[in-house]
């Protein structure tokens, strides 16, 4: 279990790190051990603060077809910066963006590192 949290820091950290970098608006100018502390705190967020937002935007999720989905979890990258010194989202229309490069990254890194189910 702590394997499998540690990984999903780094994960976090790896997609950040892409989306500072493709993502006009979203930059990091720290340090390593800071992009790894971002990518700490984003699984936090995801862990803690996704439920709630997503229950509280539950109509607009159903109403949107879930679409507005991408904007909860630009919502929770937006937030990243108030406790990561050296990363910046100039608003909300980079972190929507981000946040899809980020779950794009996310998605595609999950399923190379998936463990192989044994017979």
């Amino acid at each position: 279990m702590l394997r499998r949290a540690l990984l999903r820091i780094l994960i976090n950290s790896l997609a950040l790190y892409l989306a500072a970098r493709w993502v006009s608006g979203i930059g990091f100018d720290g340090e390593w051990w800071e992009l790894l502390l971002a990518g700490l705190v984003l699984s936090v967020f995801n862990l803690i603060l996704r439920p709630i937002l997503l229950l509280v935007t539950f109509p607009l999720l159903i109403i949107t077809l879930g679409l507005f989905y991408f904007v909860v979890n630009g919502i929770i990258l937006y937030l990243l910066p108030f406790f990561i010194p050296g990363f910046w989202v100039e608003g909300i229309v980079p972190a929507i963006i981000g946040a899809l490069a980020i779950s794009l990254v996310n998605l595609i890194l999950n399923w190379l590192i998936k463990p192989k189910k044994q017979p």
